[in-house]
């Protein structure tokens, strides 16, 4: 016997600066992607991973 499981949600909030929202809202659009998707994308990935889905260098990128 198969039994549907009920999928529950949790919200999640987070703060950046409004110039890096409107960036990265540039840079998701670009892949035909809200942030929220792509936000959702990256934590999936990191579910089916168990870690995150890459090197973290600890440098600023942006400059």
């Amino acid at each position: 016997m198969n039994k549907k499981r009920k999928r529950m949600t949790a919200t999640i909030q987070i703060r950046i600066s409004v110039e890096d929202k409107k960036i990265l809202k540039k840079i998701c659009a670009k892949q035909g992607l809200t942030i929220s998707a792509a936000v959702r994308m990256f934590l999936s990935e990191c579910v089916r991973l168990g870690r995150l889905p890459f090197t973290y260098t600890g440098g600023d990128i942006k400059k």
